[in-house]
């Protein structure tokens, strides 16, 4: 039994699914419980791809307006007109058989026979075989709305039943999990636990971009380790962002397709935050304590020393693995070498304009493979060139100092005539 069923039995939502109506696909059957009074055609396309400007409601057509938003009548069914061209139903995922070969083996040693005769095997029986282990797509999964999913970490591993679903994209939020190995799937991993402290808040904007870049082509899939948290965040921030509604209202559109959803109290913090912003991340809000961040690298300094190693999870995320806003574009610092992308000014403990030989910041995921030692050298993941050096010990010998005497500890800098403002050749 996946994550996902477990919590279907143990964690059902505290408050009943609060909506004002439905709309219903005539042939997917998908359902969305709509939180609002009012719906436009935009929002509506925004939920079902190929809806037109018309619903019905008791076989009456209701045309939409693009510029007055029509108010809907509560709890009522609305049915919804789709465009002319041929709809292909969802094709139905085979039923979970125990074979004798399955009892008799792991699940390693039938992978690995399944390995070596997956040319023998037909398409149907290779389907077959991953829902005997992974699980029922449609049972572990919830769509949520067309083309976008929310599931558990075994979903991530249905990778001939994501194809039956058109699904290109997969959202990975979990700390620990392996890269997906299929060349059809585009995987973004966001390497963060499951605690009020993981800041879910600064990749809100991104997956959103992402998540709506994947549903204009084809699907997505966004998945934890049990689809109850971390990934449920970040579809409600999605829905809050795309159709214009509160954190409470996306809350209920989500839990009404994925009951178990429960988002971790600092989850629903971030996400009332990001309603507060607009559902857009503010330049200001980077402008952070100096002294919190270094009291944050001296945590970071302690776990390092006790637990004898760097987790990912850790570190500031890479913005090379990300998709740049054009204000974020504008704060970015690359290899002077390569043009690789290194870290985002707010990064930055030590702001410089050149006028100092060593830019101290945040330890970054792509210094990962790097800094397992006490202090070392700083390398550019990309073209190997030496960046600078780190430090995590406070002993004089390792203490890294600038040249106008500033000094951090732990330390991570690079030097200045290593790195440039992206889009500059020179600092001046």
């Amino acid at each position: 039994m996946s994550f996902a069923s477990i919590w279907n039995h143990q964690t059902q939502s505290k408050e009943p699914i609060v909506f004002h109506c439905i709309f219903l696909h005539p042939t997917t059957q998908l359902l969305t419980h709509w939180p609002s009074t009012a719906i436009d055609p935009q929002r509506l396309k925004k939920i079902y791809r190929d809806a037109s400007d018309t619903i019905t409601l008791d076989r009456k057509d209701i045309i939409l307006h693009p510029d007055t938003p029509i108010d809907l009548k509560k709890d009522e069914i609305y049915t919804i007109v789709p465009m002319k061209g041929e709809i292909t139903p969802s094709r139905p995922m085979p039923t979970p058989v125990l074979t004798s070969e399955m009892q008799e083996s792991s699940l390693e040693e039938f992978e690995e026979s399944l390995r070596k005769n997956v040319e023998d095997a037909s398409e149907d029986e290779l389907l077959q075989k991953e829902v005997n282990y992974m699980g029922n797509f449609d049972e572990i999964t919830d769509q949520i709305v067309d083309g976008l999913w929310l599931g558990d970490c075994y979903s991530m591993e249905c990778h001939k039943q994501m194809h039956i679903k058109g699904i290109t994209h997969v959202i990975s939020v979990a700390n620990g999990l392996k890269p997906i190995t299929n060349d059809n799937l585009t995987q973004h991993i966001y390497s963060l636990p499951d605690v009020p402290s993981s800041n879910l808040l600064e990749i809100f904007d991104e997956t959103s971009n992402i998540i709506d870049s994947a549903r204009e082509k084809g699907a997505v899939l966004v998945h934890c380790m049990a689809g109850v948290s971390r990934s449920a965040s970040v579809v409600v921030a999605y829905i809050m962002k795309t159709f214009r509604i509160s954190r409470d209202e996306a809350i209920q559109l989500v839990r009404a397709r994925r009951n178990q959803i429960y988002p971790n109290q600092g989850f629903m913090n971030q996400l009332k935050e990001y309603e507060t912003m607009g559902c857009e991340l503010r330049e200001d809000r980077h402008i952070r304590s100096l002294q919190d961040t270094i009291e944050r690298m001296k945590n970071l300094a302690f776990l390092m020393e006790s637990e004898g190693r760097v987790r990912l999870e850790w570190l500031k995320r890479d913005p090379n693995n990300s998709l740049l806003k054009e204000t974020e574009k504008k704060r970015l610092f690359v290899c002077a070498s390569c043009q690789r992308p290194l870290f985002l000014v707010e990064s930055l403990l030590h702001p410089t304009e050149g006028l100092c030989n060593n830019l101290f910041l945040e330890p970054m995921q792509w210094m990962h493979d790097q800094i397992s030692g006490f202090s070392g050298q700083l390398q550019c993941p990309q073209c190997r060139k030496r960046l600078g050096s780190y430090s995590w010990t406070s002993s004089m010998e390792k203490t890294i100092e600038c040249s106008c005497h500033h000094i951090t500890v732990p330390a991570f800098n690079v030097w200045t005539s290593r790195v440039l403002p992206a889009g500059r050749k020179s600092w001046t």
